[in-house]
């Protein structure tokens, strides 16, 4: 099965990077083709990760920037957008070569850049692969850019995690809009 995985973060840490993390493994170890869509610096720290991919600043050409063996019968190929330096987030952290602001504090032209950023490397990365399932994490925005993109009309599973809720959408009008 051809899964692609959208998170939009990194996987180390806690919460929804080690559940992406552990399923994505998981999934690598069933045999699934996983395509990652987040933003991990270090794919070589991940034993599921076959190749990691970057992008232009306009999404619009990917190249491979990481290549292993992997043991298991599945293969993860991880895509990192290229978000030109500026992250949105649900709960303020610093991340090293990022401009990190939360979603609350974010104007709608920076949320629709970064909506536009992730959906045009969908695009380039998958324009030509079939797709059987997609599976984001979070109410917003990785729905949001999915819909947007041409894999808005396969099977799409989203697996809601508290701190969106909670420190996101709960406190703006604007991402209950984008949550709808």
């Amino acid at each position: 099965m051809q899964i692609v995985m959208v998170h939009g973060y990194f996987l180390k840490g806690t919460g929804s990077n080690l559940f992406v993390e552990n399923s994505c493994r998981e999934l690598c170890k069933m045999g699934h083709q996983v395509n990652l869509f987040c933003q991990e610096n270090d794919p070589d720290q991940f034993d599921f990760i076959e190749r990691a991919f970057d992008f232009n600043d306009q999404n619009s050409e990917s190249w491979v920037v990481y290549q292993n063996e992997t043991p298991y019968p599945g293969k993860c190929h991880l895509y990192r957008p290229n978000l030109n330096g500026f992250l949105p987030v649900y709960v303020y952290d610093e991340y090293q070569g990022y401009q990190v602001k939360t979603f609350t504090n974010c104007s709608k032209t920076e949320i629709e850049t970064y909506l536009e950023n992730n959906h045009q490397a969908i695009d380039t990365a998958l324009s030509n692969s079939q797709t059987d399932m997609v599976w984001t994490n979070h109410t917003n925005m990785q729905p949001v850019y999915v819909a947007r993109s041409h894999l808005g009309q396969c099977q799409h599973v989203m697996t809601v995690h508290g701190s969106c809720l909670n420190f996101s959408v709960r406190n703006s009008r604007l991402l209950q809009d984008y949550a709808r």
